[in-house]
């Protein structure tokens, strides 16, 4: 099944005229995602396209105050991300999203698909009653609304959109190795640092901890974060 046919499918897509549909061809582009990557960082990514997936998919969740997944959803082919993002949370997502390896996906312009939600009516009321639907999940309205705490602000954003080289050095900072990687994580939070170096109880360094490490060995990896830094850190030094 081509592109055209099958966005044509898919609700509410399949309610569009055809000149619609039309425009949302000539202006997307397919794009093949060959391995699995973090590709929106909840309250962070701004979205510049909503993404229709043709093939594999996204696994779509929030990062708790503990760094654990909550609210884990899998998306496949047919489904559609990104649309209540652009439309009520100021074009950022509103979720984490995980792109599985090997998928492929149909990606139409933010301001494009905007034009098309102030052309049809119809179209634009399947996402007020959609992002409706999702506010009655259990819980589902807390994780949108509430107040970020410094380790969902500082130590989330910090993991997922600074590199090494891009912050200043400063204090060796140190912890043990049967500490847990939350705690870990809090305390480069709170000293704005993006390594911190591991040792035993009898003082003697064995290894390190960058935000690189929490992001793609636990959080990314759905792993759990109160398990000691050991389990973790690359070593040797």
């Amino acid at each position: 099944m081509d592109v055209r046919t099958l966005i044509k499918t898919i609700p509410p897509f399949d309610i569009l005229p055809d000149p619609a549909i039309e425009k949302i061809i000539d202006a997307g582009k397919q794009e093949h995602a060959k391995k699995e990557s973090l590709i929106y960082h909840q309250n962070y990514t701004k979205l510049n396209w909503i993404d229709i997936l043709l093939e594999g998919g996204y696994q779509t969740y929030f990062v708790g105050d503990d760094l654990n997944k909550e609210m884990v959803e899998e998306m496949g082919p047919g489904e559609v991300y990104g649309p209540i993002s652009l439309l009520y949370n100021n074009r950022t997502s509103i979720r984490s999203v995980l792109i599985k390896a090997d998928t492929k996906l149909f990606r139409v312009p933010r301001i494009t698909f905007l034009e098309i939600i102030n052309e049809c009516p119809e179209f634009n009321a399947f996402f007020i009653q959609q992002f409706g639907a999702k506010m009655q999940i259990p819980g589902y309205s807390k994780m949108l609304n509430r107040e970020e705490a410094p380790l969902n602000a500082s130590v989330y954003d910090h993991f997922f959109t600074k590199s090494i080289s891009s912050i200043q050095p400063r204090t060796l900072i140190t912890c043990y190795e049967d500490q847990s990687v939350v705690e870990a994580a809090q305390f480069m939070s709170k000293t704005r640092q993006s390594c911190i170096f591991v040792k035993t109880r009898a003082e003697n360094y064995i290894g390190y901890m960058t935000d690189i490490t929490i992001r793609e060995k636990v959080v990314a990896a759905g792993m759990d974060a109160h398990a000691p830094v050991r389990e973790f850190m690359a070593s040797p030094i």
